[in-house]
């Protein structure tokens, strides 16, 4: 764990320098993260990526002027209060965005069984698209933790889309979109990364655009693999009508990998929820791919499917793009079998 975590923390480190103003959210008001009251600004170093443990840190709280938003580093999750570690201070478990907002560079750190929701979306505001827009989103707690972003059960928002530059996930369960609330519209990724190992990463959306790369496998080297634990895996459940003949669900403008060197290889599972057979026969892109391909086969290897009939669809690469294909129904093929002989004899009778 020493390795993962100096890894861990040079890495963001590097690519959280230069930020505004580092805010770590207290809630001590109440769960919302729009209400400037909630929030304490952070003066000194290191950067505020190093809560909860604040090592090392030369730390001053005061309470925030303004909110964070684009260039600002912002924790969200448990933390010491500047210097002092008699005990880890905790924000509330539900956390609440209501309307459109872009909160800078997020940290997610979360301890054992602090299972944190960020509901999104609001009532009264029909007619708006909601966005959360972040620079980038990041962390875990190597405690078996999970952190949601749910639409909130009254909101009253047309869409709601969550867009991130740089995802870098690591040991939790990371919930985006639920079956329970509703399904995200859109979600947008500069570059995904589940790194190391034991990270499940959960989506509901209707369409999905990733502008760099994913991997399945960040940084999961001989130092950070161990064959006990699960790999990583992405879940991304498919909601209905989703699909459309001429545009992907996932589009990847750069490259998709996953290690091929570890017995404990991860995968993308794509889960049909609901009745997925009577739906209009075709050709439908899952993901397409811009870049390179790396540890997924052509046979499907690394891709899997759950809560269709297998003898109704079958995946297949098509060059970078993994389509979902119609089967025939048996009943059918006799048809158009059947056809085609009726023809046959028909054109040698008029041939006669």
């Amino acid at each position: 764990m020493k390795i993962k975590s100096a890894i861990f923390a040079v890495s963001m480190l590097a690519a959280l320098s230069g930020s505004a103003a580092n805010f770590v959210f207290h809630g001590t008001v109440s769960g919302d993260m729009l209400n400037v009251a909630n929030w304490y600004e952070v003066s000194g170093t290191p950067d505020v990526w190093n809560i909860p443990m604040n090592n090392g840190a030369d730390w001053t709280f005061s309470a925030a002027s303004r909110l964070p938003t684009a260039g600002d580093t912002v924790g969200i999750a448990r933390y010491y209060y500047g210097t002092d570690k008699s005990q880890i201070l905790l924000p509330p478990l539900d956390k609440y965005i209501g309307v459109s907002a872009s909160i800078g560079k997020v940290v997610i750190g979360e301890g054992s069984s602090r299972n944190t929701t960020i509901w999104i979306g609001s009532d009264g505001h029909a007619g708006e698209d909601f966005t959360l827009t972040m620079d980038s989103y990041g962390g875990g707690s190597y405690q078996n933790a999970t952190n949601n972003f749910y639409v909130n059960s009254d909101a009253s928002q047309n869409s709601y889309s969550i867009k991130v530059g740089d995802t870098y996930l690591t040991n939790d369960t990371h919930n985006w979109g639920s079956l329970i609330t509703r399904a995200l519209d859109r979600i947008e990724i500069e570059d995904l990364r589940l790194t190391y190992q034991k990270v499940f990463f959960n989506t509901y959306a209707k369409s999905y655009y990733i502008s760099g790369s994913v991997n399945m496998n960040f940084e999961t080297d001989s130092n950070n693999n161990d064959n006990t634990i699960p790999a990583n895996k992405w879940t991304v459940y498919v909601p209905q009508n989703a699909l459309t003949l001429d545009a992907p669900l996932i589009r990847i403008d750069g490259n998709l990998k996953r290690a091929d060197q570890f017995d404990m290889l991860s995968e993308i599972v794509f889960d049909f929820n609901w009745g997925y057979e009577d739906y209009a026969p075709g050709e439908y892109t899952l993901i397409s791919v811009g870049g390179d391909i790396t540890g997924f086969d052509d046979d499907g290897g690394g891709i899997s499917i759950v809560g269709i009939s297998d003898n109704k669809w079958s995946l297949e690469w098509k060059g970078k793009d993994l389509v979902l294909v119609g089967v025939p129904e048996p009943a059918n093929v006799a048809a158009v079998l059947g056809a085609l002989a009726l023809a046959a004899v028909a054109y040698a009778r008029r041939r006669k």
